[in-house]
């Protein structure tokens, strides 16, 4: 399942939304792609897998749940979830990060803004 996001909109990278809301980056020996990886529990499977696309202004975040490890040696392919409620509840959670990062930033902005418009006050007259 794929999301969009628009770069100009984002505080940092799609690396760094990623590692920040608990993935780790990892890449394939057989294919050489960079993707993201996120446990669901202890054990190395199942995941959520995602994988970041860059195309114009947008940022296209598409994540599966890999289910379980290639079966046959020298294959890519595996037991996915590509949708259902899992995947949603994941895209819905990274959206409402994406979303509260938003606003930290532009709450952040705001605050130096009104820093910076306030007069400063030597320090001697607050006595």
């Amino acid at each position: 399942m794929d999301f969009s996001v628009y770069k100009d909109k984002l505080p940092m990278s799609g690396h760094e939304i990623l590692q920040r809301f608990g993935y780790a980056h990892i890449t394939s020996y057989h294919t050489g792609k960079d993707s993201y990886a996120k446990r669901v529990s202890r054990d190395h499977f199942p995941r959520y897998h995602c994988y970041i696309k860059e195309i114009g202004n947008q940022i296209t975040f598409s994540l599966h749940i890999d289910q379980k490890q290639a079966s046959y040696q020298g294959q890519s392919a595996h037991a996915g979830e590509y949708d259902g409620p899992l995947v949603e509840a994941e895209i819905n959670n990274l959206k409402n990060h994406i979303v509260n990062m938003i606003q930290q930033v532009s709450n952040a902005k705001a605050a130096k803004q009104i820093v910076k418009d306030e007069k400063k006050i030597p320090w001697w007259k607050f006595f």
